[in-house]
């Protein structure tokens, strides 16, 4: 009789032979306990090789690696890395990869680089509706100040040019492309 055994049965003795046969069916066995603390050094295992690829949060004590500080970029910075991130590559594809998608991969990629990038969600209005309808990238740089990024099309803009374009009432980008975007807009809010 095992020791989990003997333990529940001082505890709970049962009544009748027939109650201890039923409950004895329904203990768990040593292989349970085995398999269970197998599984647990698996797990354990492959957190620690992930954490090792710098993949997790927390190292395996528990703590959180300090991240350094993101920086506000020089412009030069900003445009070097707008050259040599790839998103605006991606195929748009309605209901899967939008312009939020590209703008959230485009702040994870700067923030990888301890670049400061914020996420703009723009609000539309078509004179009977206003609805959030379009997302792009800032940058605080540290030596011309704001720039907007539209992800799509990896044009960039001055505060200036975003100021005049919501006082027109028009959202209006043209890409290298020939690809242009042209809607109503009236305004914009800042996640960083």
């Amino acid at each position: 009789m095992s020791l989990i055994e003997r333990d529940y049965i001082k505890r709970n003795r049962p009544h009748t032979q027939k109650q201890h046969q039923k409950y004895r069916s329904h203990r768990r066995t040593n292989d349970d306990y085995e398999f269970a603390s197998a599984a647990i050094k698996v797990t354990a295992a492959l957190c620690l090789g992930i954490a090792s690829m710098g993949l997790l949060l927390a190292d395996p004590t528990g703590n959180t690696p300090a991240q350094p500080p993101m920086q506000n970029p020089t412009y030069a910075e900003m445009q070097a890395f707008i050259a040599s991130d790839t998103t605006d590559l991606r195929t748009y594809v309605p209901n899967t990869f939008m312009c939020h998608h590209y703008s959230t991969v485009v702040v994870r990629n700067a923030n990888a680089q301890n670049m400061r990038a914020g996420y703009v969600l723009m609000t539309m209005d078509d004179g009977s509706n206003t609805w959030l309808g379009h997302a792009i990238v800032i940058f605080q740089t540290s030596d011309k100040g704001f720039y907007f990024l539209e992800p799509q099309l990896d044009v960039t803009f001055s505060m200036a040019e975003m100021e005049t374009m919501i006082a027109k009432g028009r959202y209006s980008i043209i890409g290298a492309s020939g690809y242009y975007f042209d809607n109503t807009f009236i305004g914009y809010s800042i996640d960083w």
